[in-house]
């Protein structure tokens, strides 16, 4: 089952610490610290570490050499206190596949640090089967668009009122340092130990599994049922792969024991619950069907989980057609050969006869061995024997198998039609049971007795991702966030709308200058000066048009659109956290609304159909009266 660990350190020099090491340990590969001139290496795995550097655009080409980029960190961080690299320690889940797995780091690894300016040092280790996890070693740095080293932090001076240097007795100024990106913030940390569960989770989800991780401690969620594990540790977890007992491994095994005890009560507690409130919505002939279906399926029983049924029963069924069809091709090739077997016999019947002694007589004897000939080659390629009697007894044995097989098809046939009729059945008690519920939540929507399946489903993510709402609460909610996004929309394009002006006038502003300095040259024909006077009109125009008075205005508007670009970045990390919840409550909006039309056009439909039945009814009164 998926667990939630994530752990962050950050490793100093003065700790002792060498990220040549880490990466070495990490990574499993022979790596030498330029620093010390030692080799780390460590010994080899069982199953070898998946590794891969992850870096921004603008990172040097050497970023993805192992060796060269944790000595540079090492040569670039002097001081004996200094901070080398920023290392995670995340655990995967084990419902993923190798691959899945794969896919998850590498978009969260790459969303998260990367995209913000990180070099990432990923190792995926797999040891344990049951504790796949990974490190990843991020840079402290981050790297100029010239693809250097840029700074931790930089120094600023505080100002007095009006605006100048306080200086201090010693003659210095009155300074602080100001970190130059967010990545030491405690809210990054809590943003990145949630998104990894986002992420998790949506992995899981398209994998088709209901597990779930939070981020969030037992505390938090509510939990007090659940005893946290503690950590083991490197040393411990090789210890306990050898067989040898722990302390701290024996803490974690009963704790494990305590919570699967809870976690089997919780569920045991939830489905019987769930059992209760279905009974109650419930007539008894379909408490029936439920029972019944629920004996099909073998698992919990909820919509996703008959649909699921009934896909399986429909895959079953085709693949008995598909057994059929290949037990009446068969027969139609009995059929085939046994028409050879008669022809081969007609036409021995034929050379047997009176024989002609003339070139007439012998033409014909050719020709009929030749037919024969061809009638046995076609025998042998369809796999059957000249033999009429094995042939008749092979046909016969067939022909019972088939009729065996076809009893017993007919049988499974009509197994799977009832257990189809039954879980559609529970299918439609399933969804009126839902539509009850999400009635009694949508109590202000007319419609939502109308909703179908999809629109169920839609409604039911909404409620797990955002919580339970009124139709005026989750409207509301919908066009707040939806407005937001708007706004943070607009405001992107508007800054790309920006840089096409910016682009498209630097070139009309080249041509200008360009075009001012070949009027004026000396000896220039009245028809050229005429001419570069009417090129320069027009290059002014189009300047104008963009916005660009010169050469100094432009400057000073690319120096501000060049200032406005670092908010693009969170502009896009907003509309990034936006997405899902405004996705979540649109699906449940558009549901509602369909459900809604659904029920107007119903009454619409009942309106028209008692005006005819009334119109109907007078009528035949009228014809009464007139009798």
């Amino acid at each position: 089952m998926a667990i939630y660990h994530f752990a962050m350190q950050i490793s100093s020099r003065s700790a002792g610490k060498s990220s040549v090491a880490m990466a070495a340990y990490r990574s499993g590969e022979r790596l030498t610290d330029d620093r010390t001139g030692e080799i780390k290496q460590y010994r080899p795995r069982a199953v070898e570490p998946e590794t891969a550097i992850l870096a921004p655009k603008h990172a040097p080409e050497w970023v993805y050499n192992r060796q060269r980029l944790w000595n540079e960190v090492e040569l670039i961080e002097k001081q004996s206190n200094a901070q080398l690299c920023r290392e995670f320690n995340i655990a995967l889940p084990v419902e993923l596949s190798k691959e899945q797995q794969q896919i998850l780091v590498a978009k969260f690894v790459q969303e998260q640090f990367v995209d913000r300016g990180m070099v990432a040092d990923i190792g995926i280790h797999r040891d344990d089967p049951g504790n796949p996890h990974f490190h990843v070693m991020l840079t402290m740095r981050p790297f100029n668009e010239d693809g250097t080293w840029g700074n931790k932090s930089r120094k600023v001076y505080v100002l007095d009122e009006q605006g100048e240097k306080i200086k201090l007795k010693s003659g210095n100024y009155k300074t602080y340092k100001e970190r130059t990106t967010n990545w030491d913030e405690k809210e990054t940390l809590t943003k990145w130990r949630e998104e990894w569960a986002n992420y998790a989770n949506k992995s899981l989800e398209q994998a088709g599994f209901s597990t779930r991780i939070d981020h969030r401690s037992l505390e938090e969620q509510g939990i007090t049922d659940r005893m946290p594990t503690i950590h083991e540790g490197v040393i411990v977890n090789s210890m306990e792969l050898k067989g040898k007992i722990t302390e701290r491994g024996e803490i974690n095994r009963s704790v494990k024991e305590h919570n699967a005890i809870v976690v089997s009560l919780n569920d045991y507690r939830k489905e019987k619950e769930s059992i209760e409130q279905q009974n109650g919505l419930l007539r008894p002939e379909e408490r029936k069907i439920i029972r019944q279906a629920k004996a099909i399926i073998q698992n919990t029983l909820n919509l996703d989980s008959v649909q699921e049924g009934l896909d399986s029963l429909s895959m079953r069924e085709s693949g008995l057609h598909q057994q059929i069809d290949q037990m009446l091709k068969q027969e139609v090739l009995f059929n085939n050969a046994e028409g050879l077997l008669d022809l081969i016999k007609s036409l021995q019947s034929d050379l047997e006869g009176p024989r002609v002694i003339n070139k007439e007589g012998k033409l014909r004897h050719t020709r009929i061995e030749n037919e024969i000939a061809k009638a046995r080659d076609t025998l042998q390629k369809l796999g059957f024997s000249t033999n009429e009697e094995q042939f008749k007894s092979r046909k016969a044995k067939v022909l019972t198998y088939h009729n065996d097989e076809m009893t017993k098809i007919k049988q499974a046939r009509e197994q799977i039609a009832e257990k189809q009729k039954i879980l559609r059945r529970s299918e439609k008690i399933l969804l009126k049971q839902e539509v009850q519920i999400l009635a009694q939540q949508f109590s202000d929507s007319p419609g939502s007795a109308k909703l179908q399946y999809s629109e169920v489903k839609a409604i039911r993510e909404m409620n797990e991702h955002m919580g339970k709402m009124s139709l005026k609460d989750l409207r509301s909610t919908f066009n707040k966030l939806s407005e937001k996004m708007n706004t943070l929309i607009k405001a992107k394009e508007q800054f790309i709308k920006n840089a096409e002006r910016l682009r498209v006038g630097e070139q009309w502003l080249a041509k200008y200058e360009k075009q001012l300095q070949e009027i004026r040259k000396l000896f220039l024909s009245s028809k050229v000066k005429q001419q570069l006077k009417e090129d320069i009109a027009v290059s002014s125009k189009m300047l104008k048009q963009h916005g660009i008075v010169d050469r100094k205005d432009y400057d000073n508007q690319v120096l501000i659109h060049n200032q406005d670009s670092s908010q693009i970045q969170k502009i896009d990390e907003q509309i990034h956290d936006l997405q899902p919840g405004v996705n979540v409550l649109q699906g449940a909006v558009r549901a509602l609304r369909a459900a809604e039309q659904r029920n107007t056009a119903d009454q619409q439909r009942n309106h028209w159909a008692n005006k005819q039945r009334n119109v109907i009814r007078t009528q035949e009164n009228d014809r009464d009266l007139e009798r």
